[in-house]
């Protein structure tokens, strides 16, 4: 059966109290998902920087926004002024946090399918909307306390803008366009690779480009132009707080890998790779009406890219600089989906598609609730290590960790143990982490002491010299990596 792309916006549009309904549907339903799939994890290391910035007192905030950790700083301000909200009512910090990226994530679902059908048409964009709403890795994020989420909500939102201001929408939308790509990247900086698609789709547009022979509309490409360097200077002005405040926050990232690139092409699928396949065949449809050219060649064109070129743009910059981790990409996850949708789509017949709809929703929802327990990420499991600390504690041992975020997770844990505090904690000399420490400043610190506990995440650049101080110190009797973080007890 030949590819035929079906159900593209030249197609028969549904009503407005329709689109309305089914958009209501699809955030009710994506609420549904995620509430059910809560699945009690502990708080993990990033999540506990969220709330240690989120919690500072503004002079340092403000510091840590321009002096490291610029990305991700929109979501910490929301979480901000949404702990102030919680605090005044008992709610819980970490539940609060999190709750600020599962509206994100619920959003997001009703936005991709109210963008996307003004693209490929109200058929396809039903069909992605559902595959994100019901998508292992959107769940998951929507659930963590990390700007993943709202970064998929800004791209898609901005898109969306993007289409009404190619269509003339006016002054106003370029603005609206510009703002909302600008806000994406501050929320993370992957943002700005969707904005490089947007910019090279855009060119395709009839009203940009102009028919055959003719110019486009000259108030379309101001509006265009407003929109591009509003989001562009947003954009750089994160990417250059970001750079500056470079002090290796991304050394952990390993080299750049081909596995790396599968890892990331089957956490856009939701982990069902399945979807690979009717992925490509998106693509072929994308190709088929980019010959065939005319208004309807932007929409598949504009999924393509959003798809295509951060990941492709991610590759490059990762052979110079690694940074192509799968969570990051997940800015592109719209894009891939509506490849799928045009794929399936292409079948042309409606039972077919809706049969093909119901098996690519069955492998993702197989994802959900037949590995509902898989630990993503597969790094920092903060319960185990918490347990582990109690198991090997003895009387009188003192407890150094050497990130302040680490910390405070591994607190939420021991009370959430009911061991309260757990073992006594010291900190570490004034200036120091406990991975900088010197042997000596280390004897310093735990004088009267007969054992010592050390928690030390390994990302940090210096936590080999700690270990090798705690090493000169005593004897070290548990030695274990559990999922990036190093547990050792020392004996004096």
């Amino acid at each position: 059966m030949p590819l035929h792309p079906a159900g593209l916006a030249s197609g028969a549009r549904w009503s407005r109290r329709a689109t309305i309904g089914a958009a209501g549907a699809l955030a009710l339903l994506a609420a549904v998902i995620r509430a059910l799939a809560r699945s009690g994890r502990p708080m993990w290391f990033d999540e506990a920087v969220t709330l240690d910035l989120a919690r500072a007192p503004s002079q340092l905030l403000h510091e840590a926004l321009t002096h490291g950790e610029a990305n991700g700083g929109l979501f910490t301000l929301l979480v901000r002024a949404a702990l102030r909200l919680g605090d005044e009512v008992g709610a819980d910090e970490l539940m609060v946090a999190r709750l600020v990226s599962t509206v994100a994530g619920v959003l997001a679902v009703p936005a991709l399918f109210l963008a996307a059908r003004r693209l490929v048409g109200d058929r396809p964009a039903l069909l992605a909307a559902l595959l994100l709403a019901a998508s292992r890795s959107h769940v998951h994020y929507s659930l963590e306390a990390r700007g993943y989420s709202l970064a998929v909500l800004l791209v898609i939102l901005s898109t969306w803008s993007l289409v009404a201001l190619l269509d003339g929408a006016g002054p106003g939308m370029a603005l609206t366009f510009g703002l909302l790509a600008g806000l994406a990247t501050w929320t993370h900086l992957f943002g700005a690779l969707v904005l490089a698609a947007q910019a090279g789709a855009a060119v395709l547009h009839p009203a940009v480009r102009g028919p055959t022979g003719a110019p486009g509309s000259p108030a379309v490409r101001r509006d265009l132009a407003i929109g591009l360097l509003v989001a562009v200077i947003g954009s750089a002005a994160v990417a250059l707080l970001a750079v500056r405040g470079d002090v290796g926050q991304v050394t952990w990232i390993p080299v750049l890998s081909w596995p790396q690139v599968a890892s990331t092409l089957v956490t856009l699928a939701g982990h069902a790779r399945a979807l690979l396949l009717p992925a490509v065949a998106g693509l072929v449809v994308v190709a088929a009406t980019a010959r065939r050219g005319g208004d309807l060649a932007f929409g598949p064109a504009l999924a393509a890219a959003w798809f295509l070129v951060p990941l492709g743009l991610a590759v490059a910059i990762s052979a110079v600089k690694p940074m192509l981790v799968p969570r990051y990409l997940l800015v592109a996850q719209p894009g891939f989906l509506l490849l799928v949708a045009l794929g399936l789509c292409a079948l042309r017949r409606p039972r077919l598609i809706a049969l093909a709809a119901l098996l690519a929703l069955a492998l993702e929802g197989r994802e959900l609730l037949i590995r509902p327990r898989t630990r993503d990420p597969l790094w920092q499991p903060i319960d185990e290590v918490a347990a582990r600390l109690i198991e090997v504690s003895r009387p009188g041992d003192a407890l150094v960790v050497n990130h302040p975020a680490l910390a405070r997770s591994l607190d939420r844990e021991f009370r959430r143990l009911g061991r309260g505090a757990g073992p006594e904690r010291v900190a570490p000399p004034p200036g120091q982490s406990s991975a900088s420490s010197t042997a000596a400043s280390l004897e310093s610190l735990l004088a009267g002491r007969t054992g010592a506990l050390f928690v030390i995440f390994a990302e940090q650049p210096d936590a080999a010299a700690g270990r090798a101080a705690f090493a000169r110190t005593g004897r070290i009797t548990v030695d274990e990596d559990r999922g990036g973080i190093r547990l050792l007890r020392l004996e004096r």
